[in-house]
């Protein structure tokens, strides 16, 4: 890091933010919240010789409130700050390099790491409770940060508790809005002059919907997106239609490997045994035709358990799944067929969060688009051109493929 440009730190802005996110978290517990302080009054004199300038100045403009243990979280996962643990790490060899360069701003809020900021460069990443140093790419302004905190209050995604919602509106409407840049993108490069009428009516009729999705996420993507007069969004990868959709589904057997591994409903025998939550369940949103599976081969134990996502599969079939984590009712997983899932995600660990999964589904409609955009993928009449066998000669880190991304360029939380 020391080679790269520092980026710019603003202390007022940063303490704007906080104040601002500090304030959402006291509405929801009023009679707890006490008169306020700075938090570099609470510094001890030892501690202020170690904070430069300039994070000493957005420490003195930030508020702490005397408050009970149970309000003392500005989100689901993060505390105010606390000087006694701003350099608590400092005895453990992995940070030994860094000294007093690095402080630990925001403690996590049931674990050890939290979020820290790197004084000299100016850059914040959260530090999970493994206390591994996240790599360069995980390592954005702590305005950035503390910008998406308060973007998740305001819009919902973290509620009274607080809790992280596993979906708002605001998300739903972001992928509703990738969604339609992709299928503009793709209309737009349609050869001419083929006739394209418009196609009413959402990816899968309602009706059908209501009895065959499993989440409500995917159920309300599904019946709010409209449909184009195309097929192929991606290389081998198309939409499913009303009735292919209810077909597929109809005819998975009772007993499937899948249904098997996704857990129980509520009309499931009392004996169904299942440690998994159906509401955690991969369900398969944009099927692909795979060239060549190899999901069967029994010699391939990582494809049969569900972490390796091999038997939750339905039917085996290649695609784009919806993969819930909790919290994140939108987190998705590309399968090509062969058992790569870390096709179309962030590089490194997310910067302002623990367990924010590496990537939704807007930043892979998103990151579609721009491969329409860019040229890199062809678009003829039914639409992206290609098979699997794309994805299967990927190797290494093919920058026209675009296979990973940096998290600076996510929109939002």
């Amino acid at each position: 890091m020391s080679s790269e440009k520092v980026p710019s730190f603003d202390p007022a802005e940063c303490a704007s933010l906080h104040n601002h996110i500090l304030e959402r978290a006291i509405q929801q517990d009023p009679d707890t919240a006490q008169p306020s302080r700075d938090t570099l009054q609470a510094c001890s004199d030892a501690i202020r010789a170690r904070l430069l300038p300039d994070i000493q100045e957005f420490l003195a403009a930030i508020t702490i409130k005397s408050a009970s243990t149970a309000s003392t979280s500005l989100t689901p996962f993060s505390l105010r700050p606390d000087p006694e643990k701003f350099f608590q790490h400092t005895e453990l060899p992995q940070f030994a390099r860094y000294k007093d360069n690095l402080v630990m701003l925001y403690p996590a809020k049931d674990t050890a790491g939290g979020l820290f900021f790197l004084q000299q460069h100016k850059l914040a990443s959260w530090i999970d409770s493994d206390l591994k140093v996240p790599p360069r790419s995980s390592w954005l302004p702590l305005a950035t940060i503390l910008e998406r905190w308060l973007h998740m209050w305001d819009t919902g995604k973290i509620t009274s508790g607080p809790k992280l919602q596993p979906w708002c509106e605001r998300d739903l409407q972001a992928t509703l809005e990738a969604w339609d840049e992709l299928v503009d993108a793709i209309e737009d490069r349609l050869p001419k002059p083929v006739p394209r009428p418009p196609i009413p009516g959402p990816l899968i009729e309602h009706s059908v919907a209501a009895t065959w999705t499993e989440q409500s996420f995917q159920h309300a993507f599904l019946t709010r997106a409209r449909r184009p007069a195309f097929l192929c969004l991606a290389p081998g990868v198309h939409m499913w239609t009303t009735k292919g959709f209810e077909a597929a589904h109809a005819a998975e057997p009772q007993d499937s490997e899948r249904k098997q591994v996704i857990g129980r409903k509520h009309d499931d025998a009392e004996d169904y045994q299942s440690a998994l939550s159906r509401d955690l369940a991969p369900t398969l949103l944009f099927p692909g035709r795979a060239v060549e599976s190899t999901w069967r081969d029994p010699s391939r134990h990582s494809l049969r358990d569900y972490k390796g996502r091999g038997s939750a599969l339905l039917n085996r079939k290649a695609g784009l799944y919806l993969c819930p984590n909790e919290g994140w009712s939108d987190a998705v997983v590309f399968s090509d067929g062969r058992g790569r899932g870390n096709v179309f995600t962030y590089r490194g660990s997310c910067p302002w969060m623990p367990g924010r999964p590496p990537a939704l589904l807007r930043d892979v409609l998103r990151s579609w688009k721009t491969l329409v955009v860019n040229g890199a993928w062809t678009v003829r009449d039914a639409g992206v051109f290609g098979n699997m066998m794309y994805f299967h000669s990927l190797t290494g880190k093919l920058k026209s493929a675009d296979v990973d991304w940096d998290w600076d360029v996510a929109t939002f939380f």
